[in-house]
């Protein structure tokens, strides 16, 4: 599987993909999950999501999300924005521009009440009703931690997922997840997950610069 096929893969999971790279299934592929929500609702959450793949350099991610329908996404020189009424995907090396009417079901939300260990399995287990499990000890950012982790074939992919979480709430703080073929892995990581945090409206919205240049859909944005 190559890193434009997973790309498509974490479009459909973060669904906010709307160019190669940015976000992932993994991100939004929980909002159709049916796992039990942490005691606590939460209305708005913050996370960091780095894709490393094939010896490229990490694509970094800044995402916030405040429910129901508004998320926003920065990604190197590239921004996604959605005010659950509209989209922008502003890409500010090339200072093209992409609008558009929000569809829901063209850009699944996710939602953090599922990202706990069970919602996060059951996601996986549509996948794969075989997938094993286990308890392990894994670095996150530098520091060995318990998680659990997750092993599958999705589409005959082998994948490898790792969870890390908070003992008290039982939200998810991290997960890694590997897509292992011929020796090449290609790895999603999302973790500095900032529950309820305080976000600002103003980053909902966006005001493109006056030499930004319209594009069409399927014209690309780079």
């Amino acid at each position: 599987m190559n890193a434009s096929r997973i790309a498509r893969i974490s479009s459909a999971a973060v669904g906010v993909l709307l160019t190669a790279g940015v976000c992932i299934w993994l991100i939004c592929g929980a909002v159709s999950s049916n796992g039990t929500s942490a005691a606590k609702e939460i209305k708005h959450v913050y996370f960091k999501s780095t894709i490393t793949a094939l010896g490229n350099k990490d694509l970094v991610s800044d995402v916030w999300f405040i429910l129901p329908d508004k998320r926003r996404v920065e990604s190197g020189d590239e921004i996604i924005v959605n005010n659950g009424r509209d989209y922008w995907v502003y890409n500010k090396a090339s200072k093209r521009l992409l609008v558009g009417k929000y569809a829901p079901d063209d850009l699944p939300l996710f939602d953090p009440n599922k990202w706990v260990r069970s919602g996060i399995e059951s996601m996986w287990r549509s996948q794969d009703p075989n997938l094993k499990e286990k308890n392990v000890r894994r670095k996150l950012r530098g520091v060995e931690r318990d998680a659990v982790e997750l092993e599958l074939y999705m589409e005959g992919q082998h994948v490898r997922v790792a969870i890390f979480e908070d003992k008290s709430s039982g939200r998810a703080i991290a997960t890694i997840t590997e897509f292992l073929q011929s020796g090449n892995v290609i790895r999603s990581q999302m973790d500095e997950f900032d529950y309820n945090r305080a976000i600002d409206e103003k980053l909902f919205s966006l005001e493109p610069p006056s030499d930004a240049v319209p594009v069409q859909q399927d014209a690309g944005l780079k």
